[in-house]
């Protein structure tokens, strides 16, 4: 009886705990951040997209746009759909605003107010492919929308997490999350993270505790002070990752909620020890883009460490990893532009970077003020035609980069 009884215990003591899985059948992929960030690289975009297009978004009282880096993009078949990613912080509370892939306005996606058919944040907003339904998700409530923005119920949902959370939608899977701790939680613990999977109706299918590893930051207000790292959860081409201690990424399978070594981010002399906070991942609004050709990846360096050997335009830096080559190279930051990106050789136009992906399309968004201004220093007649017609005042431009095959 104690054997069945100490069994028993140890099978639901290992419900809680994170299964890992290396990955034995082919060797880790070595991103070499610290080597690529000695020798700045200019990329050509046409190394991995065939095709630039420039979509000026309809611009008229009953659609306009916040400022081009407050919005967060996702795409679905022929739509494109926007929403403020820093809402929580507004003034102004706007709705989600769907448009058409030619630019043209659809309709707006629910609408803000207390009933339960509204929202009072957009916290995160997801695709349900394969039950054809947006997903608005405001703090502790799910909110189904069809594809055109039609209410169609809501759901209660006990996450309780203000910052620093994503969550993503997978499918007949149901959804993802990674919560870190929260001042909001029972019997809060600071030294673990929580991966969830809940159900459309917000039932809690498993969870995981993920370690978090403590370092200490320097140069605060308060000095040095002890801090620690948590990890994130992200995603690309339809996979789910997950950063974890500043330098791995597993692929998370949501079936299992296993997770498998992915990538290994060697950060050489700019990496965390215990001591110092180093290098890490830039994980906010999802900055990951993975293809079988490429990674495009942005990293954070700490300030207060690395003020002394790297200039304020690197402090957040963008890299690409050549999947088929193996070789890691940082984008060089441009003067005229004032951000790393993509030599665009294809037409000459601006230079180019990602803000999302997706269906084999990369989107960046620029204000129209930004737009005019780049098409004149450069030489894609595209671009010129679409400026012609814009105004400072005008909407955003979207920015479509597709991926060679």
């Amino acid at each position: 009886m104690f054997v069945v009884l100490l069994i028993l215990i140890i099978s639901l003591s290992g419900c809680n705990q994170t299964k890992y899985e290396s990955n034995s059948d082919q060797a880790c992929e070595v991103i070499s951040i610290g080597d690529a960030f000695e020798k700045k690289s200019k990329v050509p975009l046409s190394e991995y997209a065939c095709a630039i297009d420039y979509i000026p978004l309809e611009t008229a009282p009953e659609c306009m746009l916040p400022g081009a880096t407050l919005l967060q993009v996702r795409s679905f078949e022929d739509r494109l759909y926007f929403y403020n990613g820093m809402q929580a912080l507004a003034t102004i509370k706007t709705a989600p605003l769907c448009f058409k892939s030619d630019g043209s306005f659809i309709s707006l996606i629910g609408s803000v107010g207390k009933s339960d058919n509204e929202f009072l944040h957009v916290k995160d907003m997801m695709i349900n492919a394969s039950d054809r339904q947006l997903v608005i998700l405001d703090y502790n409530r799910f909110l189904f929308h069809t594809l055109d923005g039609k209410f169609i119920k809501s759901v209660d949902v006990e996450i309780n997490s203000l910052f620093k959370f994503s969550i993503f939608c997978n499918g007949n899977d149901g959804f993802v999350y990674l919560k870190n701790p929260s001042l909001h939680d029972d019997g809060v613990s600071w030294d673990k993270d929580y991966l969830v999977k809940i159900d459309s109706a917000g039932v809690v299918q498993s969870k995981f505790s993920l370690k978090r590893k403590f370092l200490y930051k320097t140069g605060t207000a308060d000095g040095t002070v002890k801090t620690s790292v948590g990890a994130a959860l992200l995603k690309s081409m339809e996979s789910l990752y997950v950063y974890m201690h500043n330098d791995t990424l597993y692929r998370l399978d949501p079936s299992d909620m296993k997770l498998e070594t992915e990538m290994f981010l060697d950060f050489g002399k700019y990496a965390s020890t215990a001591e110092k906070l180093g290098a890490k991942l830039f994980t906010i609004s999802n900055p990951l883009f993975i293809t079988p050709d490429f990674v495009a990846l942005t990293v954070l360096f700490t300030y207060s460490v690395f003020r002394d050997i790297i200039d304020k335009e690197y402090i957040q830096a963008n890299f690409v990893y050549d999947r088929k080559r193996g070789t890691t190279r940082a984008l060089e930051y441009n003067e005229e532009y004032g951000y790393a990106g993509f030599t665009n050789d294809i037409d000459g136009g601006m230079l180019f970077y990602p803000k999302y992906m997706n269906e084999g399309k990369m989107y960046q968004l620029v204000d129209a003020i930004d737009f005019i201004e780049y098409a004149q220093k450069g030489n894609s007649q595209k671009m010129k035609q679409v400026a012609a017609t814009l105004t400072e005042e005008s909407n955003p431009v979207m920015v479509v980069a597709t991926l060679k095959e």
